[in-house]
């Protein structure tokens, strides 16, 4: 599970944070937010599905790069992304304000 943003700050619009190992062999080689936008690049080391969480409704959620299938759930905070094996996968979403 990635839970993006847990505790951000309100003094943290806008920012980017670069190479963060996670459980489950996954690494964040890039997440960058701009208020509602956020963009992340993730690597698994296997082919798994993750499930993602965001601070706010996903509104809408585009693969940039990468062979990733993306399912909703019954959370509109959350969807499960299934990711391959040591590809580099790029998503983009937009949320509902915070």
């Amino acid at each position: 599970m990635l839970r993006l943003f847990p505790a951000l700050p309100s003094a943290w619009p806008s920012g980017t944070i670069e190479g963060v190992l996670c459980r489950g062999q996954v690494e964040i080689n890039r997440l960058n937010w701009d208020g509602p936008i956020v963009r992340l690049s993730v690597r698994s080391a296997k082919a798994q599905d993750v499930l993602l969480y965001a601070p706010a409704e996903i509104k809408a959620i585009a693969v940039k790069k990468g062979a990733v299938s993306i399912r909703t759930l019954n959370d509109a905070k959350g969807r499960r992304l299934s990711l391959p094996a040591g590809q580099d996968v790029e998503v983009e979403l937009q949320l509902s304000r915070r």
